[in-house]
């Protein structure tokens, strides 16, 4: 058949099925789910380990060359490049491009793994490493929540719960928070009252320390019986911190914290992120859908 001639002699279904095409298209880039970044995957993860106070030298041999150690007995990692820092240790691993992208998460499982067995190679001083490939994630969805008269503690709670109950939204895949103010318990302690009272300010510090220790008390049979013993949990609030006894070296004699130091509870000195929407504080809500959805339909279940 000839579509030309065909087309020529019933304009009228030609031009209709234009039209239906016009249509079509126009209701399709519509209701078509779109990212400004569409999401794609990166063969990288970047391990990152803190060492508070070591050298540059020191973070090398006793934490970055134990983790590469590690790391190499993969066979699916193909570089390794590794950055040793004063008081940290960031190694880049990639995947040899043999690999396809649904095989990466178990790639990282496995690392995940290795680098775990080697947290016990590491000196004491060092943090436990954190393995991060969600390098390709994009988030479609951006909220500012801003809330003006509440508290800290209330910001932190009502951040959790927004991210809590978007996250159980079908076809939400991830939700991350940024920009809450984090609460700390200071103690202040004046170096003149100690040096009065004869008490080394490392003394204060272990005693506060070994106070808010959780240990494992063990447990007790009796007769059927499976009794676990449980210690005093830690310290939590000011009042339990102010009430800690402290004792003077060489005497018998007990002091509570509160009588040499000041105790309080304020947000932290130094945040790790300020976000402000149109000026005010606020704290902000991304979030990722699964990779098959349609990022629209997933905003409108969201709101």
């Amino acid at each position: 058949m000839d579509i030309a001639k065909g087309s020529i002699e019933r304009p009228v279904i030609t031009w209709l099925i234009v039209l239906i095409c016009l249509l079509g298209g126009i209701w399709g880039f519509n209701h078509l789910g779109k990212l400004e970044d569409p999401s794609f995957t990166i063969p990288n993860a970047v391990i990152n380990t803190p060492y508070p106070g070591a050298t540059a030298r020191e973070v090398e041999e006793e934490v970055t060359e134990r983790l590469e150690r590690a790391i190499q007995e993969m066979q699916q990692i193909d570089i390794i490049e590794s950055l040793s820092l004063p008081g940290r240790s960031e190694i880049e691993v990639e995947v040899a491009p043999s690999y396809r992208s649904h095989e990466l998460p178990q790639i990282w499982d496995e690392l995940r793994r290795k680098i775990n067995d080697a947290q016990g190679l590491l000196p004491e001083g060092a943090s436990r490493s954190h393995v991060n490939d969600d390098f390709g994630e994009v988030y479609g969805i951006f909220y500012a929540v801003m809330t003006p008269g509440y508290e800290v503690a209330e910001i932190r709670d009502l951040s959790r719960f927004l991210q809590r109950e978007i996250l159980t939204v079908p076809n939400v895949a991830r939700v991350t928070t940024a920009g809450e103010r984090e609460e700390a318990i200071y103690i202040e302690i004046p170096n003149e009252r100690l040096t009065t009272l004869g008490i080394p300010v490392d003394h204060v510090i272990n005693t506060i320390q070994s106070e808010n220790q959780v240990t494992d008390a063990g447990s007790l049979r009796v007769g059927d019986d499976h009794v676990r013993l449980v210690l005093r949990a830690g310290v939590d609030s000011v009042a339990t911190i102010e009430a800690i006894r402290i004792g003077r070296p060489g005497t018998t004699e007990q002091i509570s914290l509160l009588d040499v130091a000041e105790v309080t509870r304020q947000p932290m000195e130094v945040p790790n992120h300020l976000i402000r929407h149109n000026g005010e504080p606020a704290f902000t809500l991304a979030v990722a859908g699964v990779a098959e959805a349609n990022i629209v339909e997933v905003g409108e279940a969201v709101e």
